[in-house]
């Protein structure tokens, strides 16, 4: 049996907690030597195009529903491992990222917002706690169901921010 790299779980548990965050529900994730996945549930909205060409502060919330999720693996990879990310990684979020960005306007400007909230999410103490958390799971199990990745991700976050309680009434 092949090894699974350390930025793989990240990768997963980086899609796993931007639909958390979101309110977005997933069928299940998993990981494998070559890679991982978040299988969600089908979605008629990558066919249907009606939602058009927006300005940006109309960018409908649906689109940021698929575009986050999709653009926070490689963002929490690179923030757990980053020397495990190689050109041409992620190639597949990528391109599930260029079927939304073409009906905006400005869509670089927009790439770079999404970044920046990722981000900002990741460098939160408790959310990236949760990350590592579901990260682990992961790795101990290889695939979970919604209901399994988010109990690890609540979990660790939770207990994260016990230990911050705690570490603050003691100062």
């Amino acid at each position: 049996m092949a090894k699974i790299q350390r930025g793989i779980p990240y990768h997963e548990a980086g899609h796993a907690v931007a639909c958390f965050l979101l309110g977005k529900e997933f069928r299940s994730i998993e990981i494998a030597s070559d890679g991982g996945q978040v299988l969600h549930y089908p979605s008629r909205l990558r066919q249907d195009r009606s939602h058009g060409i927006h300005r940006l502060d109309q960018v409908p919330r649906v689109i940021e529903i698929f575009l986050l999720p999709s653009m926070a693996g490689d963002i929490a990879q690179k923030k757990a491992s980053p020397h495990s990310v190689r050109s041409g990684h992620a190639q597949s979020d990528r391109n599930s990222q260029a079927n939304w960005l073409f009906n905006i306007p400005a869509w670089r400007e927009y790439v770079a917002y999404c970044n920046a909230r990722l981000r900002i999410a990741f460098d939160d103490p408790i959310t990236w706690a949760g990350v590592k958390g579901l990260a682990r799971a992961l790795m101990k199990r290889k695939k979970l169901s919604y209901l399994e990745a988010r109990k690890a991700y609540t979990d660790a976050s939770n207990k994260e921010l016990q230990r911050r309680r705690r570490q603050k009434s003691h100062n």
